[in-house]
């Protein structure tokens, strides 16, 4: 398996990947760059756009556009104006917070987290929104919140807090969440968990900042393949194409030295590479 960079966007800090079928797009955020960005697949067509908020996770949305998160809460963006109308605002946000990683579960909530802009301080929180776009906080003082899938049959979150460098799970019933186990972690090693995706057999594939590399864990936790990156902070992953047998990487340049980005030139690209495993199918928020 070798990652090619698509777009060579060169984001500071691109996160967020989210596969669209309806359109054949893989669309993304640049966090810092304050960007949306998309990727045709079957054209190789690539486009930007200037949201009106700092958007940070997309998610798909039946009634079209998408669910997303800023740091003022969760609402729909529309990519044909580039307007984000907020419909859930976080509450009790530290004031020094911004949101982050976020997706749509197959429980139908979307779940996204907030984190301290400097990732000075465990001020960080996991939120759930259901469709009628209530919400709450099911997790608080959290250090970087990353991750924020559920397994196939949407009764367990996966939550990466990468200040610890740490993957947890949890279940997920009526009164939030309940059962913090560790599923992984990469604590001593120069490589932390960011963004995921889980394939149609279950497994999370977790981008790691620092550490060059996809990895794929198996249901119990244990390691299952590790995937060189040509990028030193792959951000996060997402599966899309047609048989949903593309990974797509996004990628970050923030904090890299002159030297370091010299030799990693494509950092900040959005990446694919085949696989032979296809993804989970796409999931839509129907608020």
């Amino acid at each position: 398996m070798t990652a090619h960079c698509v777009a060579d966007f060169r984001c500071a800090l691109g996160e967020g990947p989210c596969w669209d079928p309806r359109d054949g797009r893989l669309w993304w955020v640049d966090i810092v760059g304050r960007k949306v960005h998309w990727f045709e697949a079957s054209t190789g067509e690539t486009g930007s756009l200037d949201p009106d908020e700092q958007i940070t996770a997309l998610g798909l949305r039946r009634a079209g556009g998408f669910v997303a998160a800023t740091a003022a809460g969760a609402g729909v963006f529309d990519p044909q104006s580039g307007r984000f109308s907020l419909l859930y605002p976080t509450p009790n946000e530290h004031p020094g917070n911004r949101s982050n990683d976020g997706n749509v579960g197959a429980d139908g909530s979307f779940w996204f987290g907030s984190m301290h802009n400097e990732a000075s301080e465990r001020s960080g929180a996991v939120f759930q929104v259901k469709p009628d776009w209530s919400g709450r906080a099911v997790v608080r003082d959290w250090g970087i919140t990353n991750t924020l899938r559920t397994s196939l049959d949407g009764r367990q979150l996966y939550v990466a807090d990468s200040l610890e460098q740490t993957l947890y799970r949890y279940d997920i019933g009526d009164d939030g969440l309940s059962g913090q186990q560790v599923f992984a972690q990469t604590r001593g090693q120069a490589a932390t968990p960011d963004g995921s995706a889980v394939d149609c057999e279950g497994y999370l594939w977790n981008a790691q900042w620092d550490g060059w590399r996809i990895v794929r864990y198996a249901p119990d936790g244990s390691l299952d393949r590790i995937i060189p990156m040509p990028v030193q902070c792959p951000t996060s992953c997402s599966f899309g194409g047609p048989d949903l047998k593309t990974l797509f990487v996004t990628s970050a340049r923030d904090g890299l030295t002159p030297q370091q980005l010299e030799a990693q030139p494509q950092a900040g690209g959005l990446f694919a590479l085949s696989v032979d495993v296809a993804g989970s199918p796409p999931l839509y928020f129907e608020g």
